[in-house]
């Protein structure tokens, strides 16, 4: 069965015997929505997979108290120098608050809350996860503090006393054992 494109052309080669007198779109209106739609998506994914944090270094604060709740501070200090000579887009860096700027607000959020889970992971610090209890983020870059949702054992009380340069740490860092 032959599908027509004009108006005019004989229903018999569609397998009718009548001539349409409208122009017949080839994709109905609603798949032409459903297939922009799907694109759009698609776009959105593909741009959203570019976002990545900007170079900085990080600092991991530990602090256990005398109830032995254990306490962190994430710093992410962005670097200028770093900065500038980054290939990610001076867009991404920005706090912008249009929609494409609160989408990549949002995709920002989530990679250093990734980020900070992976820090807390490899160093052993938090291993049972954290709650999160402040965030602030400026142009020189971001704080984030949090509380270990497991308490502190003698060895943490040994093996975490000073500010820990993260920087380096990485998927493919062993996690600390001790």
């Amino acid at each position: 069965m032959l599908i027509h494109w004009l108006d005019g052309f004989p229903r018999a080669w569609a397998g009718g015997d009548t001539v349409q007198s409208k122009i017949r779109p080839v994709v109905p209106k609603r798949k032409c929505k459903q297939l922009m739609m799907g694109m759009f998506c698609i776009g959105l994914a593909a741009c959203a997979a570019r976002i990545s944090l900007p170079p900085a270094r990080e600092l991991l604060e530990p602090e256990i108290n005398s109830e032995n709740t254990k306490f962190f501070i994430f710093r992410r200090e962005n670097n200028q120098q770093l900065l500038e000579e980054s290939p990610t887009p001076a867009s991404i860096q920005t706090q912008g608050r249009t929609a494409a700027g609160a989408g990549r607000d949002e995709a920002m959020a989530r990679l250093v809350l990734e980020r900070v889970t992976l820090v807390l992971e490899k160093t052993g610090y938090c291993r049972e996860g954290f709650f999160e209890l402040f965030r602030e983020n400026s142009r020189n870059g971001l704080m984030l503090r949090g509380e270990c949702r497991e308490a502190a054992s003698p060895q943490d009380r040994q093996h975490f006393g000073e500010i820990i340069d993260v920087s380096s740490v990485t998927r493919s860092t062993p996690p600390a054992r001790f």
